[in-house]
């Protein structure tokens, strides 16, 4: 075996992603059609493949499918993110043995590196990772590998639809690659959106194989550099490395539609502190601090429709990811907002001006002891809700009615998080 200095790429897509993790826990809905709603059971966001057989579009509003759904049996599951998300974190940490680089690219999507492995069969590497993944955590997945991370997520999307690769295509001993790309849209390209496919095919651009071997001066000219590099991917020159640490975000949004119309500013008040909890989590996952808190409230119209958002922003003393100091300053936000005698239908909340924490700037009448506490107080939060659940302990702003929170009359427990929901064997 030799090690190989050609970079390799591998992605693992699971598989139908939300639809799959209800089945782990529900085996009836094993070969049947099933799909999962957002947010307030209002669209379809994940469907198995009984379901697409049926011409159930992805996003499509779940009314306008409830009949078809009803006279074929289709079980329909409102979004548990919570479950999506604990078992998303457990498959990047089984995939995270497999390889020395790993990016997590979304909550069903991880590349991994293969290039510094001495591996003599790439193909059975992949499948192995298959079956580890289905046996531990019991979500279908499929790998796609490729000398560049835009042909790794080409084979995937191959190993998807063709049977005879078992969930698992390696582009760099696919004999027939070339023909392949020549019947796949051009569409189907990582990064190629509906505008720019819709272009490329008017110029004569319609499949994979037509962008590949399009002349790099004319893409450049027409398309710019960034199209550039994607078809250098395609002829197998690496331009996207993985991104094994993400960069802060410039900005971090939480925001729901509420499950019934608020009149209240109390009520509001609860909504925000719960959104802002959540923001500051992410902050201090990520080791930043917000000097920006912004609030913006939606309001329904006479006519029944939803009005455009009112946004109002804070700026405060100095940028922290202390949380009850977020929910005050987001309150006195809301306090802009609120209209008595409205009915307010969504809500949410927007940090900004984040910076790494420790390289706040300092501001009179609050000590570094008084940090320091706060500080210490977040861990502590963070490490009981980490190990007891989300929302275990949290500031009593939020509240404990919750009537706000976005309707779920079809969700899953929440097996995985909460002992009080643990699945029961008998």
């Amino acid at each position: 075996m030799m090690e190989s200095q050609e970079k390799i790429f591998g992605l693992v897509d699971c598989n139908n992603f939300f639809v799959s993790c209800e089945r782990v826990f529900n085996p009836s809905l094993r070969r049947k059609p099933t799909v999962v709603l957002s947010n307030n059971d209002g669209c379809i966001i994940s469907r198995s493949n009984e379901a697409k057989k049926l011409g159930i579009p992805m996003g499509a509003p779940y009314f306008e499918w409830r009949d078809l759904m009803k006279a074929h049996r289709v079980t329909v599951c409102s979004a548990n993110f919570t479950l999506y998300a604990d078992l998303s974190r457990r498959i990047a940490e089984i995939l995270s043995q497999f390889a020395p680089e790993v990016e997590k690219y979304s909550v069903d999507e991880v590349f991994l590196a293969f290039d510094r492995l001495a591996l003599s069969d790439l193909t059975e590497y992949a499948r192995h990772i298959k079956a580890v993944v289905q046996r531990w955590v019991g979500i279908p997945v499929t790998v796609g590998i490729g000398t560049t991370k835009t042909l790794a997520k080409l084979a995937n999307d191959i190993a998807k639809v063709s049977p005879e690769f078992q969930g698992a295509l390696n582009m760099i001993e696919c004999r027939e690659w070339n023909e392949r790309i020549a019947t796949m849209p051009v569409g189907d390209v990582w990064g190629i959106g509906y505008r720019l496919s819709k272009k490329l095919t008017e110029k004569g651009h319609k499949t994979v194989l037509d962008l590949k071997e399009a002349s790099d001066g004319w893409i450049s000219d027409t398309f710019g550099i960034g199209v550039l590099r994607t078809v250098w991917e395609l002829r197998g020159i690496s331009c996207l490395p993985l991104k094994e640490v993400l960069p802060p975000k410039k900005g971090i949004t939480v925001s729901r539609s509420f499950g019934e119309v608020l009149r209240s500013l109390d009520e509001l008040k609860e909504a925000v502190a719960f959104f802002v909890t959540r923001g500051a989590e992410k902050l201090r996952a990520e080791g930043s601090s917000a000097a920006i808190v912004s609030v913006y409230v939606s309001m329904k119209q006479l006519d029944g429709s939803h009005g455009q958002g009112e946004w109002s922003t804070v700026r405060l003393p100095m940028a922290t990811n202390y949380t009850p100091m977020l929910i005050h300053y987001a309150h006195e936000a809301l306090q802009h907002l609120y209209r008595p005698n409205k009915r307010f239908v969504k809500a949410g909340i927007m940090f900004g001006g984040i910076v790494p924490t420790g390289s706040e700037q300092m501001t009179f009448g609050i000590s570094e002891e008084k940090i320091k506490r706060g500080t210490q107080l977040m861990q502590t939060m963070d490490e009981i809700n980490g190990r007891w659940g989300a929302r275990a302990i949290q500031s009593a702003a939020v509240g404990t009615n919750h009537g706000w929170k976005s309707r779920h009359t079809m969700m899953s427990p929440a097996y995985t998080t909460r002992w009080d929901e643990l699945q029961l064997v008998r």
